[in-house]
């Protein structure tokens, strides 16, 4: 079966794919890697990370979405791609390890993993939650899949972007948000879907354990992504990125990084567990400041 990896990104988001990309050419040389931008930034991402995939402009505008969101709905344009598998990566993720079984896709159906919110309703924006429940009732209780890492095999949804304009217009929605996607994807295939483990999409960082299996860490929450000089170095995600993101061999900072993980476990650690007690007695979210990205 012959594979392709996905990816799409502005330019805000150039270092991500480019560790994206980097890490995907070490642990799968063999599977061929297309990163599509908007198209003034084209130029610069074949300046700046050509080398590690073929760049592409989208095909078209998609309907209904404002242009400064387009880049974030371009995943729908991995069906696009002349292979017979393709994976979707988002640009805040990395490789950490081989996921050959992320390819390993079933006819009509997708390859995907669970998203760490507590049902779909959760995933649509406030702004967008009534129509949403209303032109899918029922759905809302059901659990979701995260829209950052799915495969699929293009043949057979050759259409899906058509369709997503379809089913948007059909709701009557006011207006868009970036991560509407997500909520809408799930509507749209759900239920075929076949669920892979955690560890192809470890999401929910700060609220969530790192497995030692990790093939794919998604850097999705938090105000800020890792490249960001504000992004907390004290936390696991961290390290990972600088072994796997920024592919450090060097021995001290690893180190460095691995001390100051340890450093602040215990607080965050504490914090962790009010916050989880706090929501179990049904009281309001309370994020530990050693949960959310704080200055470096």
């Amino acid at each position: 079966m012959s594979r392709a990896l996905f990816t799409a990104c502005n330019r805000a988001f150039f270092p991500g794919a480019e560790a994206l990309l980097a890490g995907s050419a070490r642990f799968h040389p063999q599977i061929p890697r297309f990163c599509m931008a908007p198209e003034e930034d084209v130029a610069d991402a074949r300046g700046r990370f050509g080398q590690l995939a073929e760049i592409i402009p989208p095909p078209r505008a998609l309907a209904g979405i404002p242009r400064e969101m387009q880049v974030s709905i371009y995943k729908l344009f991995t069906v696009s791609l002349p292979f017979e598998s393709v994976a979707y990566v988002d640009a805040d993720a990395i490789f950490c390890a081989p996921a050959p079984e992320l390819w390993a896709t079933e006819a009509g159906h997708w390859n995907a993993i669970r998203d760490g919110a507590q049902s779909l309703a959760s995933t649509v924006p406030e702004a967008m939650a009534v129509e949403f429940a209303r032109q899918f009732p029922g759905l809302g209780g059901k659990k979701a899949f995260n829209g950052g890492v799915f495969a699929l095999r293009p043949a057979d949804w050759r259409d899906l972007p058509e369709r997503y304009e379809q089913v948007l217009a059909a709701g009557g929605y006011r207006t868009y948000h970036p991560i509407f996607d997500q909520a809408m994807m799930n509507a749209m295939v759900q239920p075929r879907v076949k669920w892979l483990p955690f560890a192809f999409n470890v999401h929910n960082l700060f609220d969530r354990e790192i497995p030692r299996d990790a093939r794919v860490i998604h850097y999705a929450a938090g105000v800020c992504k890792p490249w960001e000089a504000r992004y907390p170095r004290h936390e696991p995600q961290y390290h990972y990125w600088l072994k796997y993101g920024l592919n450090e061999t060097r021995a001290w900072p690893l180190l460095k990084s691995r001390l100051l993980v340890a450093a602040i476990t215990p607080k965050r650690l504490l914090g962790r567990t009010i916050r989880h007690w706090r929501e179990r007695r049904g009281g309001p979210e309370v994020r530990s400041r050693w949960d959310v990205p704080v200055g470096a």
